[in-house]
């Protein structure tokens, strides 16, 4: 995951802070296993991998519960998407909470 992470977008985790969620959904070209981790890095300078990505955003938990981040609206490839981006949202307010 961390290698992943370094290779798709450029950035160096420091730490894995949690596992947020993991999800499998099948289409026409296989069976597929998504799992999400909210980690800690060194420096927020991301350099995408092209043939990985085309392009990237970050976005507020209430744009994400809108759908729409400036004029750009947000969709995704799965239902749980969005479900697992608000969930880990709610995990580190949890945790802040908790500290």
């Amino acid at each position: 995951m961390v290698r992943e992470l370094k290779e798709e977008t450029g950035l160096n985790a420091t730490k894995i802070v949690r596992k947020v969620a993991e999800f499998s959904w099948e289409e026409r070209r296989g069976k597929w296993l998504k799992l999400i981790f909210e980690v800690e890095v060194e420096e927020m300078k991301v350099v995408l991998d092209p043939i990985e990505h085309e392009e990237y955003l970050f976005a507020t938990e209430e744009e994400v519960k809108n759908d729409k981040v400036g004029d750009i609206v947000l969709t995704y490839i799965t239902p749980p998407n969005k479900a697992v981006k608000l969930e880990a949202f709610r995990l580190r307010q949890e945790q802040a909470a908790a500290s």
